[in-house]
């Protein structure tokens, strides 16, 4: 059981790049989920975002009902030329620059100038840069993935020689960045052990605290009948990991599955699909688009598939199929982050070949389906729990709190 210490009430400010509602996509998922769970430990939060568009408080009703006060900073740039050829001759790399804007920084100082917060979080490498010389004693940055890693797999799967070589650099860029971010944070937070290493390795000199990705298994029940011979594929469909997955697996496994089981339909279920993924509708493919719930579709589901060709993080698609009692089969790297055993709670399957027929074999066989799908809700509802995840924010917050207490106040670092 969390303490808060001497039963005071944390004050928190929490700073994104954008606006974690409606929750659509892993991101905004995982963003949501800590600071319900942190507000639910007694946590004030003040939450601070980048919005790309003049929208009115009242498009986040919910979200403004959550937390102690929501302030939306309209976003003034996004992909500016000057910061992508900026990216190329400094040290501090593209995707930072893209979210550096000296209204958002000013308005965060005034906050914590204002207010006694007792703590920071930031949402995201790209908005490190925020927490320095704040007023705020405990800092924390929360990296849904080591994005240095993701940029080093994309530019290797990149076809475009241009794209190529900048993503190459922004990769190299990003690794030095991490590791310089790191000294003005009492801690981070990876979703994985794989991630966590990662940042070690690369010279991150304190060990990354692992806070993975979570689910709320009460909120994905069944609420459906199984479709015969439905696949199901979801994630946002205008991530570069997930275009690149569903891409291969239409092209290089799924013929292999309709050539045992022609009745097989697959459901790619996703918003933004970009053109390459909507040019892969066809009679037995549906590209759905934006759905406003994605548990009917993983409900109907005979087997779920998770074909990535680049990884990071947590992957919360497989953390909701599996809440759901569903059957899933994943690429090695697809499930990275996850402690899942292969058999026992889900099929890692890299092979085009075995991968097509470890699906042909558990739609056939939905009794086989239904038994590791039963082992993996039990799984994800024993670890992956949003309750138990957040808690150990708080711990880790408690730990970080005594530990400045402590120490001779210093000087904040700076990257």
């Amino acid at each position: 059981m969390v303490t808060i210490p001497d039963k005071k009430c944390i004050k928190a400010i929490v700073i994104a790049g954008r606006v974690p509602w409606p929750i659509d996509d892993g991101w905004k998922l995982r963003t949501y989920n800590i600071i319900k769970g942190l507000v639910l430990l007694g946590v004030e939060i003040d939450l601070v975002v980048f919005v790309s568009d003049k929208s009115p408080l009242s498009n986040y009703q919910d979200l403004n009902n959550l937390v102690h006060s929501l302030e939306l900073v309209p976003r003034e740039k996004s992909y500016a030329v000057t910061d992508m050829l900026k990216g190329l001759v400094v040290s501090t790399p593209f995707t930072v620059l893209n979210y550096s804007e000296a209204g958002f920084k000013n308005r965060v100082r005034h906050l914590c100038t204002e207010n006694s917060y007792d703590m920071l979080l930031v949402e995201d490498i790209v908005m490190a840069e925020y927490a320095r010389s704040l007023p705020v004693p405990i800092k924390f940055l929360d990296m849904h993935n080591v994005e240095s890693s993701l940029m080093y797999r994309y530019a290797d799967n990149e076809s475009s020689l241009p794209r190529k070589i900048y993503a190459r650099i922004t990769a190299g860029k990003l690794q030095k960045y991490e590791v310089r971010a790191s000294r003005l944070y009492d801690s981070f937070f990876v979703c994985s052990e794989n991630d966590r290493d990662l940042l070690h390795e690369a010279g991150v000199s304190s060990l990354p605290v692992v806070i993975p990705n979570g689910i709320d298994p009460a909120a994905y029940e069944r609420c459906g009948d199984v479709e015969p011979g439905a696949i199901v594929f979801v994630g946002s469909m205008d991530y570069h990991a997930n275009v690149s997955g569903i891409v291969h697996f239409v092209r290089e496994i799924f013929p292999l599955i309709v050539a045992r089981l022609p009745e097989v339909r697959l459901y790619i279920v996703g918003k933004n699909p970009e053109r390459e993924v909507a040019a892969l509708a066809a009679e037995n493919i549906i590209v759905t688009g934006m759905v406003d719930d994605v548990r009917p579709y993983l409900s109907r589901a005979a087997v779920v598939v998770v074909p990535l060709l680049v990884g990071g993080g947590t992957r919360l698609k497989i953390l909701e199929a599996m809440a759901m009692g569903k059957a899933v089969v994943s690429t090695t790297i697809g499930c990275e982050g996850i402690a899942a055993r292969s058999g026992e709670t889900i099929y890692l399957e890299d092979a085009a070949e075995s991968f097509a027929a470890r699906v042909v074999e558990l739609v056939r066989d939905q009794d086989a389906a239904g038994k590791i799908g039963r082992a993996a809700r039990e799984f994800v509802i024993e670890q992956y729990d949003w309750s138990r995840i957040t808690a150990k924010i708080m711990e880790t917050y408690t730990a970080a709190a005594a530990k400045r207490n402590s120490l001779t106040p210093g000087v904040a670092g700076s990257i």
